[in-house]
């Protein structure tokens, strides 16, 4: 992938909807995901555990008009970062 010197990802307040795509967790080396204030939703994908370098993530104001935000459980993926 082009993207796998990428530090910072700062997608906040774009209005983006749907759920977040698994082929994140292909960005290994991100240290930063700022995705708060879209739209998305659905769960968190699993792929996002492989993320080893991530130290600030931020997902909070997820919701739009006719959607709740995140659903399910969190991935105990995640919690192995």
């Amino acid at each position: 992938s082009q993207l796998n010197n990428l530090v910072q990802l700062k997608l906040s307040s774009n209005v983006f909807q749907g759920t977040i795509p698994t082929d994140i967790g292909h960005l290994t080396n991100l240290e930063i995901l700022w995705l708060f204030d879209n739209a998305f939703t659905g769960a968190l994908p699993s792929e996002m555990g492989l993320m080893n370098s991530l130290i600030d993530l931020s997902l909070e104001e997820n919701y739009g008009s006719k959607s709740d935000g995140f659903s399910g459980i969190i991935p105990t993926e995640l919690g192995r970062l």
